[in-house]
């Protein structure tokens, strides 16, 4: 084989590979467009789903809830017990 023949069969290899990589360039921008379309519904919003750990993304979650109940419960108990105490019970 002559090099000008080994020229053009080389030429052919490199406008494939120049398609492929100016196919891959332009549909990069494409496909991240559509995955962050797709994945807008992500870990930031409230279902939660943050990683835990330092730069977890996301606020800590809420602290459980005491098993009595709420803290004001017992001064709600508390005025509903005079309450009851003071109230004149209506005559039959």
């Amino acid at each position: 084989m002559t090099l000008i023949a080994l020229a053009h069969q080389s030429a052919g290899h490199d406008v494939w590979a120049t398609v492929i990589v100016v196919v891959s360039l332009l549909a990069m921008p494409v496909f991240s467009v559509w995955f962050l379309w797709r994945h807008d519904d992500g870990p930031d919003d409230s279902e939660g789903g943050g990683g835990g750990g330092p730069g977890g993304g996301g606020p800590p979650p809420d602290p459980p809830t005491p098993p009595d109940g709420p803290a004001w419960w017992p001064e709600f108990e508390r005025e509903f017990a005079d309450y009851v105490a003071n109230v004149v019970a209506p005559s039959r």
